[in-house]
């Protein structure tokens, strides 16, 4: 009976932060939206660089508080594959530190696993 109560509750415990991580990456894709759509009415130029065929495109987000969250659009040209990193568990004070880990972050998986993306 006592094992099956420990195993119920590490369960739960489980089911929690999965829960957690998908809160997390919703409230991720909103804000995401939210910034593209403001990106979009106020005319902001997209920032995306290039590198090795790829195409890098940061859109860190701001948190609930006032900290900036890496986020970033990794797409390929030539296949057409797309692929949107968010970065949970870091943080910075500004967009421009966001943006500048998320680009590099990029071309460190670029340059490790570029082939296999």
């Amino acid at each position: 009976m006592r094992e099956a109560a420990r195993t119920l509750v590490k369960q739960s415990h489980q089911l929690r932060d999965k829960a957690d991580v998908v809160m997390r990456e919703a409230e991720a894709a909103v804000a995401a939206l939210r910034e593209t759509m403001h990106s979009s009415r106020n005319g902001s130029p997209r920032r995306e660089t290039e590198y090795k065929g790829w195409r890098i495109e940061p859109q860190s987000y701001e948190t609930d508080r006032a900290r900036w969250c890496p986020k970033v659009l990794v797409r390929s040209a030539e296949r057409g594959t797309v692929h949107t990193h968010i970065v949970l568990g870091r943080v910075f004070r500004t967009k421009q530190d966001a943006d500048a880990y998320a680009s590099k972050w990029s071309k460190e998986l670029i340059d490790n696993h570029g082939s296999a993306l």
